[in-house]
């Protein structure tokens, strides 16, 4: 994983500190203030981790992650938005959006090198293989085969399937899927894991009654064997 970082950020003072914070921790950070420019350079390199903001000139940060979720070259970038945008509805439209993670504004500068950190970390410790039925997930390379097929799966996809097989077949909560998985925890909003899970199924199960990814009524879901 290269410890490429693209930022999206039309205010300078801001797009100054993301610079110069992470340059400084060794990444190489690249800064562009719209989509359009953001667009270009995805064309020559893509990087492993973009930051977002919501609120730019011309297409939004919203309409920028969807044009990305639609390209499949790019569905491996790590998408961070990094928005004054706070309410629980904001962050719940974001990562129903696709994205992965949700940093309001004002951030400290420590906090944002502690989730970059983490992330290159992750990737860096994440080496092992996970089976379930047919399914194989190469958790260092994030591929994902059912049998010889390989199966395209967003970067959250990934994740939560990942839970789940590492916890069957205990039930998970909703709760403790989206606290675990996206790393937030708000209280009756659980459609987010509804709907990835949902994606999932559509993707990896053959539409027979030999289900593999559980509804536990009330409760959540669970992985079978």
């Amino acid at each position: 994983m290269e410890k490429i970082i693209y930022s999206v950020e039309d205010d300078d003072n801001i797009r100054y500190i993301i610079n110069k914070t992470l340059t400084n921790s060794g990444y190489q950070v690249n800064s562009f203030t719209n989509g359009d420019d953001l667009f270009l350079a995805l064309e020559k390199e893509i990087p492993s981790v973009l930051l977002l903001d919501i609120m730019l000139p011309g297409d939004s940060g919203l309409e920028i992650l969807a044009k990305l979720k639609a390209v499949p070259r790019y569905k491996d970038i790590y998408v961070i938005i990094v928005s004054a945008k706070s309410s629980e509805l904001d962050k719940v439209i974001g990562l129903d959006s696709g994205a992965d993670d949700y940093i309001t504004k004002p951030f400290g500068v420590l906090e944002l090198t502690s989730k970059i950190n983490a992330i290159f970390r992750r990737h860096t410790e994440e080496r092992e293989i996970l089976r379930c039925r047919d399914i194989v997930l190469n958790v260092d390379e994030r591929i994902c085969q059912k049998g010889s097929e390989t199966i395209p799966l967003t970067a959250k996809e990934f994740q939560l399937l990942k839970f789940l097989i590492e916890h069957k077949p205990t039930v998970v909560t909703k709760e403790e899927l989206l606290k675990k998985v996206w790393g937030y925890s708000f209280a009756g909003e659980t459609r987010t894991v509804d709907m990835h899970i949902k994606s999932l199924r559509q993707k990896l199960e053959d539409g027979s009654d030999n289900k593999m990814i559980i509804t536990v009524h009330s409760v959540g879901y669970k992985i079978v064997e």
